[in-house]
């Protein structure tokens, strides 16, 4: 059992009129199931928030992995990073990423589901790694696509940034896949989203680009 404190001090009002921030910590746990509950408090209006979130670690593994497939917000966030050496994989190329889970957007509109994912190939292992997008509604596959993997990052593994346009599509629950391979291995992870008919206007991905 570990317990993680971050206090937040306002510098201004710009910080606190953003409304969303994103604080990356660094915890190593073992292999196993965890638990990881999470409170947000305000001292000064005295409210509180909490979210418990359920994290399986898999034992070490050397072949090939692919990490949990996020899917983003739109920047326009207050970023707070702990000042540990070492990587952070909420940062790609020097910006921060802010995770959300099960977005949901609005059906024929100009939106996207931007994502980003990691991908760990075999250690010494000279079989090149491919990566494919897959688009599942209702269980079945309505769509696939490869996608052009950047070079290694000195730690080794592959980072990604992508992004699904959703104009087309009609309204229900989707999944998006996406399967590694490096030589007659796959390995996978996915990430659902919902596209509805009307959704609220703070849940709608902005159109304009990230990166």
């Amino acid at each position: 059992h570990v317990t993680m404190d971050q206090v937040l001090e306002a510098v201004g009002e710009g910080v606190v009129g953003v409304q969303r921030l994103v604080w990356t910590g660094t915890l190593v746990i073992g292999p196993g199931r965890h638990t990881i509950d999470v409170l947000v408090r305000d001292p000064a209006a005295n409210r509180a928030t909490t979210r418990t979130l359920a994290v399986e670690v898999p034992p070490p593994a050397d072949g090939l992995r692919v990490s949990s497939v996020v899917l983003l917000r739109p920047r326009g966030f207050f970023f707070l990073r702990d000042q540990v050496q070492g990587d952070d994989p909420l940062v790609y190329q020097g910006d921060p990423l802010m995770p959300t889970l099960q977005p949901s957007l609005t059906v024929g509109a100009d939106t996207h589901v931007r994502f980003y994912v990691a991908v760990y190939p075999a250690p010494g292992s000279a079989e090149p790694v491919t990566l494919k997008a897959e688009l599942l509604r209702g269980g079945a596959k309505v769509g696939e696509a490869p996608l052009d993997l950047p070079k290694e990052e000195s730690s080794g593994e592959v980072r990604y940034v992508g992004l699904l346009e959703t104009r087309s599509f009609h309204p229900g629950s989707y999944v998006l896949r996406l399967v590694a391979r490096q030589g007659g291995t796959t390995a996978a992870e996915e990430a659902p989203f919902v596209l509805a008919p009307e959704g609220p206007a703070r849940q709608r991905v902005s159109p304009a680009g990230v990166w």
